[in-house]
């Protein structure tokens, strides 16, 4: 792993979500059109910075089963929801980061078969990618992922 265990505060999203899993690559792609298509970016409230979360939660089980994938921002706070978005707080947890190089989306396919198949601890609580100034190259992207661990 790139970074062994930090801890970080809570953080508030406000953004988009579906309900997929690992087998269901359309869903995920279909999100992240949305998200641009509609400028969800520009529409989420109390945006508090450019950086794009992609969270992980509400796992059915572990990596193989259902899970919630949220495309959104870090807010202030998660008053004043917009209608068809969502607001979801990441609690105070321990990661694992690991960084994500290389052309985008292959690159985080990757770095999480890495993942899965690595010795992590992992809570399947709240996981996210973020994606700050080193994502804005597609064909050459840094994205951290940050797995929460027990």
């Amino acid at each position: 792993m790139t970074n062994p265990k930090i801890n970080l505060n809570e953080i508030p999203l406000i953004g988009i979500e579906v309900r997929t899993n690992n087998g269901s690559a359309t869903d995920i792609a279909d999100l992240w059109q949305k998200f641009y298509a509609n400028g969800i970016q520009d529409r989420i409230p109390k945006c508090i910075d450019t950086r794009i979360f992609v969270l992980y939660s509400n796992y059915e089980s572990d990596h193989t089963g259902d899970f919630s994938y949220l495309i959104g921002c870090p807010v202030s706070d998660l008053e004043n929801i917009s209608q068809g978005m969502v607001g979801r707080l990441i609690p105070a947890q321990n990661y694992y980061v690991e960084t994500a190089q290389g052309t985008l989306p292959d690159a985080i396919i990757d770095a999480w078969q890495m993942i899965w198949r690595s010795d992590i601890k992992r809570t399947f609580k709240f996981d996210f990618e973020l994606y700050d100034d080193r994502a804005s190259d597609p064909s050459y992207a840094e994205v951290d992922i940050f797995i929460a661990t027990a």
